[in-house]
């Protein structure tokens, strides 16, 4: 009898990480942080959560048995912008996950490799684009 192959999950977790665009404790990362829980519950998937390499990540956000990666470094300025166009997807297009998962669609990349995810947390502003 074969042994079923695990699902490859990877989610950008920068949204966790103080000091990236205010998240933390607020809405995404909340959303974030519930969600990582959950999908680390789970028994027929292996996650592997994303970090920014220059933040620090809270102590215990990361459960066990989750794997931690960090994106690359960019040289160029901007550094979460471009981060969120050129690293970030390099990573999530790697063939180590089957399925990537942007928790926030506001960090992540214009083009988004194969097999990605993005959540969309507020479209109140097609309704009401006055409002921005």
């Amino acid at each position: 009898m074969s042994v079923p192959r695990l699902l490859r999950v990877g989610l950008d977790g920068r949204s966790l990480q103080p000091g990236f665009a205010g998240e933390g404790a607020r809405g995404t990362g909340v959303y974030t942080r519930e969600l990582l829980r959950a999908l680390a519950a789970r028994h027929d998937l292996v996650l592997t959560v994303w970090f920014d390499r220059a933040l620090p990540v809270p102590d215990g956000v990361v459960p066990p048995g989750v794997r931690l990666r960090r994106y690359a470094t960019s040289l160029l300025p901007l550094g979460e912008r471009i981060a969120s166009q050129i690293t970030v997807p390099l990573a999530a297009g790697e063939r180590t996950h089957d399925v990537f998962h942007w928790p926030s669609h506001r960090h992540a990349p214009a083009l988004p490799p194969r097999g990605s995810v993005l959540t969309v947390h507020d479209l109140l502003l097609e309704d009401h684009p006055e409002w921005a």
